[in-house]
């Protein structure tokens, strides 16, 4: 070949290895450019993870279990550096799945401490609450930084791989590089011996080149200083070590924290760092890679600080050195020794208090922990029980095991307190109460029980006792029927009434608790005053409480109740309270009532005994004397016989007065008693007897007696309801009007109690009455006498305008309440009056006669 086609051949063939090795060049440089970012987007990562770990053990070392106030600023810089650092992390790890797990993972942890965290910062506690939750809250900082640390090694240890094979990478990339340029140096000096007219363009490209592998040098001497400056970023010390512990490289920090500067670490042995008791165990604790070791390292100054480490493989490219990276623990030290302390002082008021404590850390998993103070209470020891689920359930009593864990399955996440029985070794079965709580862990998916329990047998004994006494009490009060009642707080004015109390009052039989302006309300207005005043001198003199009363009741109307009662100071409290009984004492007042009448007729027929028995006897004795005195001789004129025989009708009438009083007395007395033989009596039947018996005197007075069909009265005195009709009758014939014929109507009707409460007070507002009526047209008379007309020897008018004792009326009221009746006239002056005879339904039998009318 020709010289110049060689050359031209040589020109060509240099071109394109020139332009072939400047391809590769560009080539090799953008992929060294990207191998390099790899290397540093691992980097970046570590770091973001170290900022994340920094940030989440500044946020815990925020909580103090004095003030959390005084660690706020802190808490929110750590805060601030986990938000940016975490979704710094996120960006970087976005095109590596498991790496983007990893980091949610990481952020749903510490998420939900720093919300635990604000929850406890904004609840309202008191300070002993506080101080607890406190305690808590940092124990599960504990297990919550365990999980952080966890998932961030896992994350460091990834990147980590990824910096070494991206670090291998880069090199082999320039090691390729130096292969090839070399390669094509040696085909270019080739090319050079055959033309030695191509020296100078071969130099030329070989300049070239020459400068471009200086730019890779160059650019690789870049990424080392970049790398020295991330490194002198971290807030850790980061240091590397070869296998005699030579420290070969050492960041910024170890000055700013150790207070050793860099050009007196370089070359230096790595243990004269170490406090004594650690260099034995240096060698195991740089072998374990990746585990956090807490250490004590010596400062410039000779102090010792409290440090974690952490060791890990550090190649470049075939050399291999170890990597240490220490991190201050001074913070978390103090804290770890002050819970420390704390947990010894809980456990000796626990002990002190015979509080046993249980943690079931895993509520799957059957192995539980017992505190000594708990084997202590069930007197057993932990070789003959080891703790577990399955030996709890055998020390519960069975009359307990089937409630009690049928009551932990559906506790929830809750608080809880049982009460059950434990049979232990020594001492038989004794109560016990269990306080605790359950709490989930949603990163590991499972549930842990913890708690303590206290010895309750005294305390359950004394309440099994009190239970008793309360059952024996109810069943006594409620067996005599006497309701019980509490104004348990008088400043609060309120009232406990008992079941009996309300059942008196006419309600269900259950307890309530009154307002004691409503119990007030439901008291009669007249007995109120007398009421407030035994409560009064209880509260000022001590005097025992007792008042009788009238109380309005739901379905009886007013109801007679006697109240006693006391007031105590309560010492806890220092509250005034009173306490007592209250009973119902109708059937008392009913028999005081009839003493008091009985007594009030007794006094009255003492008044008829000592003045209008005495003045018939009075007139005959006065009579006879001036009988004797004027008619002693036998000087008897026509005169003197008229005034004899004046005198004698005088007297006889005096007799005779005497007699029918005596006579009306007997009557009473008679009725009074009410010891007749009974029998179920027609009032139809009597009532026409009673007619037919007044046949003449109400055929003199032209008087017309009509009335309807009336009932059989049950269990009644035949003979009395003959003189009750007699009397009614004849003292409507007796008081007619002068100007009119005396009309007599007789008729009856069913009638509710609520509806007869205005004319008979006492009467029940429940029962059924039959209710007798007797009308005249007499003369009447005025409202205010409605009650008078009924007393004894009571009359409305002289015996010269109507003759009469003043006893037929009583007799008639006597006759109805002997027969559980009530009587009561209503009457206008002028227009008659009529008689209102109420008999409870249950005496009554109704039979239907036809009306009769006499004319």
């Amino acid at each position: 070949m020709k010289p110049k086609k060689l050359l031209a051949f040589l020109s060509i063939m240099v071109v394109v290895f020139v332009i072939a090795t400047t391809t590769f060049i560009v080539l090799s440089l953008n992929k060294l450019s990207k191998d390099q970012d790899r290397v540093s987007h691992a980097q970046n990562v570590q770091r973001e993870i170290q900022e994340i770990l920094s940030a989440s053990y500044q946020i815990e070392n925020s909580i103090r279990v004095d003030d959390y106030q005084n660690t706020k600023l802190a808490f929110q810089a750590g805060k601030s550096d986990y938000e940016r650092s975490i979704k710094a992390l996120g960006i970087l790890v976005a095109d590596n799945e498991r790496q983007f797990q990893n980091q949610q993972m990481l952020r749903n942890v510490l998420d939900n401490r720093l919300r635990d965290i604000l929850e406890f910062k904004n609840a309202n506690l008191d300070s002993l609450s506080k101080r607890n939750k406190t305690f808590q809250l940092i124990e599960y900082g504990q297990l919550a930084l365990r999980d952080v640390r966890r998932i961030c090694k896992i994350m460091y240890n990834e990147e980590e791989d990824l910096f070494v094979m991206r670090t291998q990478v880069f090199n082999a990339s320039i090691r390729k590089s130096f292969i090839i340029i070399i390669l094509f140096i040696i085909i270019i000096s080739s090319i050079l011996v055959w033309s030695y007219n191509i020296i100078k363009r071969e130099y030329s490209r070989n300049a070239k080149y020459n400068e471009q592998q200086k730019l890779a040098y160059d650019s690789l001497f870049e990424s080392e200083q970049k790398f020295k400056i991330l490194n002198d970023s971290i807030s850790d010390v980061v240091l590397k070590v070869n296998d005699e512990m030579e420290i070969l490289s050492w960041n910024a920090a170890g000055g700013k924290i150790l207070g050793y500067s860099e050009l007196t670490m370089i070359g230096s042995d790595f243990q004269k760092l170490i406090d004594n008791d650690t260099k034995e165990s240096l060698k195991e604790l740089l072998t374990d890679k990746n585990e956090i070791k807490d250490v004590f390292i010596l400062q410039a100054n000779g102090e010792k600080i409290p440090m974690e480490l952490v060791s890990f493989d550090w190649n470049v490219g075939e050399n291999k050195y170890t990597g240490i990276s220490l991190r201050d623990n001074h913070v978390r030290y103090e804290q770890t020794k002050l819970i420390q302390d704390l947990g010894s002082r809980f456990d000796l008021v626990l002990k002190s208090a015979h509080y046993g404590v249980w943690d079931w850390t895993d509520m799957s998993k059957e192995q539980q922990w017992w505190s000594q103070t708990m084997y202590d209470l069930i007197e057993y020891t932990p070789e003959e029980i080891p703790a577990t689920h399955e030996n709890f359930k055998k020390l519960v009593s069975k009359k307990d095991v089937n409630g009690l864990f049928e009551k932990l399955e559906t506790i929830g996440n809750l608080p809880f307190t049982f009460e059950y029985r434990i049979l232990t070794k020594n001492s038989g079965e004794k109560w016990f109460r269990a306080n605790g709580e359950v709490i989930e862990n949603k990163l590991q998916g499972s549930q842990r029980m913890m708690g303590v329990i206290n010895d309750i047998s005294e305390e359950k004994n004394q309440t099994l006792k009190l239970e008793e006494f309360n059952k024996r009490f109810t069943l006594t009060t409620e067996s005599a029927e006497i309701g019980t009642w509490d104004w348990y707080n008088i400043e609060e004015q309120e009232m406990w009434f008992s079941g009996i109390t309300m059942q008196l009052l006419g309600f269900e039989k259950e307890e309530r608790v009154f307002n004691i302006n409503e119990f007030v309300a439901l008291i009669h207005k007249d007995d109120l005053p007398d009421m407030m005043q035994a409560v009064g001198l209880n509260h000022t003199t001590g005097e025992i409480y007792k008042a009788e009363y009238r109380i309005l009741t739901e379905d009886r109307g007013y109801v007679w109740v006697r109240a006693i009662g006391d007031s105590v100071i309560e010492k806890s409290t220092g509250h005034k309270r009173m306490i007592g009984v209250l009973y119902s004492i109708e059937d008392e007042i009913k028999q005081r009532r009839a003493i008091e009448e009985s007594n009030k007729q007794l006094e009255q027929f003492a008044y008829v005994a000592s003045h209008d028995l005495r003045e018939p006897l009075r007139k005959i004795k006065a009579f006879g004397e001036r009988l004797q005195t004027q008619f002693k001789k036998e000087d008897f004129s026509k005169e003197k016989i008229e005034q004899a025989e004046e005198y004698i009708t005088r007297m006889r009438s005096g007799a005779s007065r005497m007699e029918t009083l005596i006579d009306d007395l007997l009557s009473f007395s008679r009725v009074s008693s009410s010891q007749s033989a009974r029998s179920d009596t027609s009032l139809q039947e009597t009532a026409q007897n009673v007619v037919n018996e007044l046949d003449l005197l109400i055929q003199k007075t032209n008087s017309e007696i009509i009335f309807e069909a009336l009932p059989t009265i049950k269990d009644a005195i035949p003979s009395q309801f003959f003189q009750l009709f007699q009397n009614l009758i004849s003292n409507s014939i007796k008081f007619a009007s002068p100007d009119k014929n005396p009309i007599i109507e007789i008729s009856g009707e069913m009638e509710k109690g609520s509806e007869l409460l205005e004319i008979y007070p006492n009467i029940e507002v429940e029962e059924q009455y039959y209710v007798l009526s007797i009308k005249d047209n007499g003369i009447g008379f005025e409202d205010q006498y409605k009650d008078q007309i009924f007393t004894i020897f009571q009359r409305l008018h002289n015996r010269s305008e109507f003759e009469g004792t003043g006893i037929g009326l009583a007799i008639c009221k006597k006759i109805v309440e002997n027969h559980q009746g009530f009587i009561s006239a209503i009457s206008i002056v002028g227009e008659g009056t009529t008689f209102k005879i109420a008999f409870p339904s249950k005496t009554i039998s109704l039979i239907e006669i036809k009306n009769y009318n006499n004319e």
